[in-house]
C-alpha cells in the first residue's frame, strides 16, 4: 500500500484509523480553532527541491454527535453535486451516502458549521498517489464474519458476508493528458479479501479478489484546492448495513463519521 503519513497538528495528536480510539486531548481541541480550510493547501505552494509525478490528498476525519446530524444537512446545502458522476445516484443515497464538492478558497464556512455541530477531529492522513494508482483509506475493522445488506446498482436489496478485515474507501487517480493540474479521481467502498491484504502488492491492487460496493462508486475531476465532503444521510443504530458500518458508531454518546478529502497538489 502506498505510504500514508499522519499529520501531526500543533498541540493535537491525530488518529490514523477511524476505528481506533482517538486521543482524548486531541478531541478536546476543536479543529476550527487551529486551522482554516484555506490553509490546508499551503504546502503545495512551497518551493520543492524535487517535483514528483504525484497527486496528493489530505483526509480529515470528523466525529459528529448523532443528535446533530441535521447540522450536516446545512453543510451539504452550500456544496455542489454537479461535478460528480455516480454509478447509480438513487442507490448511492439509499445506502445513506451523501457527498458534496467545494473549493478551499471559499470553504472556511465548513469549519464554522462543523463547530456548530460540535464535531470533533478524529484524525488526519496524507495520501500520495501516482498516475493510475489506488490506495485504501481504512474506515473500520471487522474482527469476524458479518452479513450486511445494501442497495445494489439496480435498486434491489442485496446481502454480502464480509470479514474479518478492514472496510475501506478506495481512491484511484488518473491524470488527464490534455490538461495540466487536473486529474480524474474515483472513490468506491471496498472490502479487500484478507489474503490480498497480506500478500498483494500495491501495483496489483486492481487484480485483487476484493468485494466492491459499486452502487456507492462516484468520481469527479479535481484540481489542487478542490475538496469533497463525504457524510451519511442519517445515523443508523444497528451495524447490519453498509451505510451503518461505514458511517455510524455506537457508544455512550453515538456519533457519525464524516470525511473532508482535499486535493492539495498535482505534480505533472
Amino acid at each position: 500500500m502506498l505510504r500514508v503519513f499522519l499529520i501531526i497538528a500543533a498541540g493535537c495528536a491525530a488518529v490514523l484509523l477511524t476505528g481506533c480510539n482517538s486521543n482524548e486531548k486531541a478531541k478536546e481541541q476543536p479543529v476550527w480553532e487551529e486551522v482554516k480550510i484555506g490553509d490546508l493547501t499551503a504546502t503545495s505552494q512551497k518551493p520543492q527541491i524535487r517535483r514528483l509525478d504525484s497527486i496528493n490528498f489530505q483526509v480529515h476525519i470528523f466525529e459528529v454527535p448523532a443528535e446533530n446530524i441535521d447540522k450536516l444537512d446545512e453543510i451539504s446545502k452550500i456544496l455542489y453535486t454537479q461535478p460528480f458522476q455516480f454509478k447509480h445516484f438513487k442507490a448511492f443515497s439509499a445506502n445513506s451516502f451523501s457527498v458534496g464538492f467545494g473549493r478551499t478558497i471559499s470553504g472556511n464556512q465548513i469549519f464554522d458549521m462543523l463547530s456548530e455541530s460540535k464535531a470533533l477531529r478524529a484524525g488526519s492522513v496524507v495520501i500520495l498517489l501516482s498516475d493510475g494508482q489506488a490506495d485504501d483509506l481504512a474506515i473500520t475493522r471487522l474482527f469476524g464474519r458479518k452479513g450486511i445488506y445494501y442497495t445494489s446498482s439496480d435498486g434491489s436489496l442485496q446481502t454480502k458476508t464480509i470479514g474479518p478485515g478492514q472496510l475501506a474507501l478506495r481512491i484511484k487517480v488518473e491524470k488527464i493528458p490534455a490538461l495540466r493540474g487536473v486529474c480524474n479521481v474515483s472513490f468506491v467502498p471496498v472490502f479487500p479479501s484478507p489474503l490480498s491484504q497480506l500478500t498483494a502488492k500495491t501495483s496489483d491492487i486492481s487484480k485483487r479478489n476484493d468485494i466492491f460496493f459499486e452502487s456507492c462508486r462516484f468520481s469527479l475531476k479535481m484540481s489542487p484546492g478542490d475538496f469533497i465532503f463525504l457524510r451519511p444521510l442519517q445515523y443508523i443504530s444497528h451495524q447490519n448495513s453498509l451505510g451503518s458500518i461505514f458511517f455510524s458508531r455506537g457508544a455512550a454518546r453515538p456519533f457519525v463519521i464524516a470525511f473532508l478529502i482535499i486535493c492539495t497538489n498535482i505534480s505533472d
